[in-house]
């Protein structure tokens, strides 16, 4: 499988229209359903992105509590930190952003914590860019915004941790990890600012959501943890919970550990996010990630995902281990969230040799991915193995951009012109994204892209920055022969055409 990219900006072009187009295709066929690797290597020329930490942090964008490195005034996180969520949204007077400001951009991160006492905790940080961070003190110990619930028989009882957080139209939605001193579980709990958390009782032991299967032989017979949510729309390429193809549909990918305490990824969906169906993958003992080729980077353990819904196309990033227990981070691609596929050489995209850091052991794990117009970002834990003591951050900007790219508008109908220097292969496709804040978007006409083609409007498509976790449409074309080189046009009308839009 060889994934490419054409990607221009056009950040200038019809003022704050059209935010990025991309031009994505497979050589060869979509992924087979039982693919199990590609033909060629992952080509992601990830670049570390400076922090504004102390020099003794080595380039980390946030450090442990009482390391000058994002703030103060929390207790709970000294020892280590690790396991965060982000979501970029914008500052409101309901959930401020750091110092208080309650207007522009603002990044929230969750993360979890414990000090010397060992208490899992979760806390909150802020940012206007994602690089320079501003502790929140929330109302639990130690600052934290999320602690044990201290409830005899409650999953969470003893510990929280590993947030995974989707934003929705009255706030923020976190499922989690809990744990009650003799396993752990996940479960769900609702802020209306990301600060003050209530908890949703799960239908399950312990009022959990998902809970360890208990079940000999199975990848998450004892523990289940680190899970991550996104929420789109059910379909035929990639059904919901009994085969549903129409509909919201929750997806949780989530680590699970057997009774030989190896870790592997595995998948659950859900119609409302409080009751789940786990989803049996090809991988080791139904996973859907299960242990990489002999001698590779991912041979030994698999865990702690961060997926994009990208298109017609996930994306996901993974912690892993080899025999060796060194951590890496590895990227994998799927159609319908179960079937992933690795490529070859089954390489990682990011190791502890490409942080400035200096640990020793020098390793990265725990990556949160968050796509911004056509580029990625990756916040990841350098740790010495599951001692995690920073936050780095890296970014990617894939591919090649395309030439001639236009824009031309009448009334309520623009149309974006561009020219490809290749061929495009059947079955690839091209995703048109829009600000989130422009609605009423249809699909009018297109040329140039060859027999068959065809433009939608697609719902539930993209989860980038601007989705928040919960995805939102974009423009699709898909193509069914091949597009040859030269000019190429997509057309489309918005019914309330934005005040800023002169080429």
């Amino acid at each position: 499988m060889q994934l490419r990219y054409i990607s221009p900006k056009l950040d200038r072009i019809a003022g704050s229209l059209v935010s990025t187009i991309a031009l994505l295709w497979l050589i060869g066929s979509l992924v087979p359903p039982n693919s199990v690797s590609a033909t060629i290597p992952n080509r992601q020329p990830w670049v570390h992105q400076p922090g504004t930490c102390p020099p003794t942090l080595e380039g980390a964008v946030f450090g442990l509590a009482g390391d000058a490195c994002g703030g103060s005034g929390t207790s709970f996180d000294t020892t280590q930190i690790y396991g965060h969520t982000l979501i970029r949204d914008e500052a409101s007077p309901t959930a401020p952003c750091e110092g208080g400001r309650t207007s522009g951009r603002c990044y929230r991160m969750w993360y979890s914590g414990f000090d010397t006492s060992g208490v899992r905790r979760i806390g909150l940080a802020l940012s206007p860019d994602g690089t320079t961070w501003t502790r929140v003190v929330g109302p639990g110990p130690g600052g934290s915004v999320l602690g044990p619930s201290g409830v005899a028989g409650s999953f969470d009882s003893a510990n929280v941790s590993f947030p995974s957080v989707i934003r929705t139209t009255t706030g923020y939605l976190m499922w989690y990890t809990g744990g009650n001193g003799s396993t752990f579980a996940i479960g769900l709990a609702s802020s209306p600012d990301g600060v003050t958390w209530t908890r949703i009782p799960g239908p399950l032991t312990g009022n959990a959501v998902l809970w360890p299967s208990g079940i000999p032989g199975t990848f998450d017979q004892s523990i289940i943890a680190a899970s991550r949510v996104i929420r789109d729309a059910a379909s035929t390429l990639a059904p919901c919970e009994g085969g549903r193809t129409s509909g919201p549909c929750y997806r949780m990918w989530y680590q699970g550990i057997n009774s030989s305490n190896r870790f592997f990824i595995g998948y659950a969906l859900s119609p409302d996010g409080l009751t789940w169906t786990r989803v049996p993958g090809p991988g080791t003992n139904g996973s859907v990630i299960g242990e990489g080729p002999t001698g590779t980077f991912d041979a030994q353990n698999s865990a702690i995902a961060a997926v994009v819904k990208d298109g017609l196309r996930y994306r996901m990033w993974y912690s892993a281990q080899d025999g060796s227990g060194t951590h890496r981070i590895g990227h994998v691609v799927s159609l319908d969230g179960v079937n992933w596929v690795r490529p070859v050489p089954n390489d990682p995209v990011w190791s502890g040799s490409d942080d400035p850091g200096t640990l020793s052991p020098d390793n990265v794990w725990s990556p949160f991915v968050l796509k911004e117009g056509l580029s990625y970002r990756m916040w990841y834990n350098h740790t010495t193995r599951e001692n995690s003591r920073r936050v780095g951050l890296a970014a990617v900007t894939p591919g090649t951009p395309l030439s001639a790219v236009g824009l031309s508008g009448v009334g309520p109908v623009y149309t974006v012109t561009f020219t490809t220097a290749a061929t495009i292969p059947a079955d690839g496709y091209v995703l048109v994204t829009l600000p989130a804040a422009v609605a009423d978007v249809s699909a009018i006409d297109l040329s140039g892209f060859g027999a068959g083609a065809t433009l939608t409007v697609e719902d539930g498509i993209l989860t980038d920055a601007e989705a928040g976790g919960d995805a939102r449409s974009a423009l699709l074309v898909r193509l069914s022969t091949a597009a040859a080189p030269g000019p190429k046009s997509i057309t489309f009308a918005i019914a309330t055409p934005p005040a800023a839009d002169t080429t």
